[in-house]
């Protein structure tokens, strides 16, 4: 599953709502949008809106919670290896 599909399935787990809504929302098979999420084919802008839509959030935080996420995952690293130097340097 790649960021982007998780991303959606937080939002629509938050919302408390079922695959098959979201899927009748936007007009879409449920396999279709079972796709979407698990990151089986590529979202186009259209979707985007309209998932953005449906869960009123701007476009952009599909993407920006991605790169926080892995922002904090480099700091989480970077943390550890200063510990370790520090460690390293004070043994």
């Amino acid at each position: 599953m790649n960021l982007l599909g998780q991303k959606i399935k937080k939002l629509r787990q938050e919302k408390n709502v079922n695959q098959a809504s979201i899927a009748k929302e936007m007009g879409i098979s449920l396999p279709a949008y079972s796709k979407i999420e698990t990151g089986k084919t590529d979202v186009n802008i259209s979707r985007l809106e309209q998932l953005a839509s449906i869960h009123k959030i701007d476009i952009g935080e599909f993407f920006c919670d991605g790169l926080k996420e892995q922002l904090k995952e480099k700091d989480e690293q970077i943390a550890i290896l200063k510990d370790k130097l520090i460690e390293s340097l004070t043994s």
